[in-house]
């Protein structure tokens, strides 16, 4: 009974221990998804709306990561099971060959779940990827999971892993060849540079400080320091800026050591190669702007397991990690409130950008555009100029810099929006600018509909892009708002005449 007692009381320690664990790793799990959850990096990813392919991507991702990982595990449970229960039974040495069956039979249900998870992660797969390029690392992370959690690090899989991970990335790379059989991929990748001004070498270098700069925002991710459209220097040589070389040794330092104690410290290490992973492909050699904040949204999901991890590890205090945990988050999320309030119109949107980032050509053209509409000629001219005096070479500044001078001498001559949009649709079509003048004719038109003028005019630019039956239409529209316009009345005639021709 004393031996029966005793071991009754290990089993209730040792339970006790298991539901401590768990309570522990289960809230060390929700405290790193809650962060990456209320992350004001993250505001890019969910707000922009462009890029919920990268929010869709990330979701289908991790769904795809799941279904595998929860397959295996029900592969592993229920096999020791059978097995166990096999044994079990040939040293009872039972006689019933039907109670046999049945055990058999329950435990071979797993093959059923099993199934269904790992065809579920290969359908969540392709979404990922139809969503998004960025899911290409999703079978290259799902063999290293399996090397680093199911295997062990067992050296024997490390050479398999060595041997597969390349295979699969070779089998990834043939299936985009395949789908472009009829592009040259090298030679897209040389042009995609053609639109920015540095080169393939300059953005490889300049990705070591950006992947820093990542880092360096999840940890402080203050509203100040976010912006849409980042101005972010090249580098263009290992010491210029000098910061170049310390990015790339402190990046090659993080993911040798991430391997080096990966038998030690598993998950710290798989996490490290999660994060630089994920950030390979937008983050190398593709031409891409140099930075984007949605681009961090699918690697810190495991990052800050780091931070949680450690913080777990030294805190003796029950209660400490709850005060944490609610102090990171309640102040994450009001930065991502902040950072929020930022995207409520284009004015205040691209103002912030170009406050943060004086110099961004980008930004003062888009901040000069937003205050259009409202009728801010005079300041969006004074953004256009801007733009145009740090590069000389912007086109689309330099035309719309005319646009708004037209439109600031527009509303000097005239004080009613139809007639100024009226005036701007002559001047512009004069100035061969068709689409930018119909568009002026159409907004005197919804303006005052019984606009004559606007429909005569609209009618002979319609007429002069060919597009003749509608020219009719608005030339019959003056005439019938003022049947004594005699300019209406000889181009309609003109026009019939021009119908009549054409239909002999």
């Amino acid at each position: 009974m004393g031996a029966y007692a005793v071991s009754g009381r290990g089993n209730d320690i040792r339970r006790n221990l298991d539901v401590r664990n768990q309570r522990k790793i289960s809230f060390m799990a929700f405290s790193a998804a809650a962060i990456w959850a209320v992350h004001p990096l993250h505001t890019q990813s969910v707000t922009y709306i462009v890029q919920r392919m990268n929010s869709m991507a990330a979701m289908f991702y991790i769904l795809s990561f799941l279904l595998y990982v929860k397959g295996r595990i029900i592969l592993i449970q229920k096999t020791s099971g059978l097995i166990a229960h096999g044994s079990k039974l040939k040293a009872e040495k039972t006689d019933s060959e039907n109670e046999i069956s049945d055990g058999k039979r329950k435990n071979t249900n797993f093959l059923v779940f099993s199934v269904i998870c790992f065809f579920g992660s290969f359908f969540f797969g392709m979404l990922s990827f139809g969503s998004k390029q960025i899911a290409v690392t999703l079978p290259f992370f799902i063999c290293l999971y399996e090397l680093f959690f199911f295997q062990d690090l067992k050296r024997k899989w490390l050479k398999v892993f060595v041997i597969a991970a390349p295979a699969v990335l070779v089998f990834l790379t043939a299936i985009i060849l395949f789908i472009n059989f009829d592009k040259q991929i090298i030679e897209i990748i040389i042009k995609s540079y053609d639109q920015f001004d540095f080169t393939l070498k300059q953005r490889v270098l300049t990705e070591f400080r950006v992947v820093i700069y990542y880092i360096s925002l999840l940890f402080f991710p203050h509203p100040s320091r976010l912006i849409f459209d980042y101005n972010y220097p090249v580098s263009f040589s290992l010491i210029e800026p000098v910061t170049t070389l310390f990015s790339i040794v402190t990046v090659f330092v993080l993911i040798i050591l991430a391997c080096v104690f990966a038998k030690r410290e598993r998950l710290l290490s798989f996490s490290f190669l999660w994060f630089f992973g994920n950030l390979v492909l937008e983050s190398s050699i593709i031409g891409l702007d140099i930075v984007f904040e949605h681009r961090t949204y699918l690697p810190s999901m495991m990052l800050f397991l780091i931070p949680v991890l450690i913080f777990s590890r030294i805190n003796k205090v029950r209660w400490a990690g709850i005060i944490l945990l609610s102090a990171v988050i309640a102040v994450c999320s009001i930065w991502t409130y902040e950072r929020n309030a930022v995207w409520r119109s284009k004015e205040i949107f691209w103002r912030d950008c170009v406050k943060k980032s004086p110099y961004n050509t980008r930004a003062l053209y888009n901040l000069g555009r937003s205050l259009i509409p409202s009728g801010r000629f005079d300041e969006a001219a004074e953004h256009f100029s801007e733009a145009l005096r740090i590069d000389p070479d912007y086109p689309d500044a330099r035309k719309n810099l005319e646009i708004a001078r037209l439109y600031s001498d527009a509303k000097k001559k005239y004080s009613e929006p139809d007639k100024i949009h009226n005036y701007l649709g002559i001047v512009l079509a004069k100035q061969g600018s068709v689409a930018h003048s119909i568009r002026n004719f159409i907004e005197a038109l919804r303006i005052n509909p019984e606009y004559e003028e606007a429909h005569y005019n609209l009618g002979r630019v319609l007429l002069a892009k060919g597009e003749v039956d509608e020219a009719v239409t608005h030339f019959n529209a003056a005439l019938k708002i003022n049947p004594d316009y005699a300019d209406a009345l000889t181009w309609l005639e003109k026009t019939l005449l021009m119908q009549k021709k054409a239909g002999d």
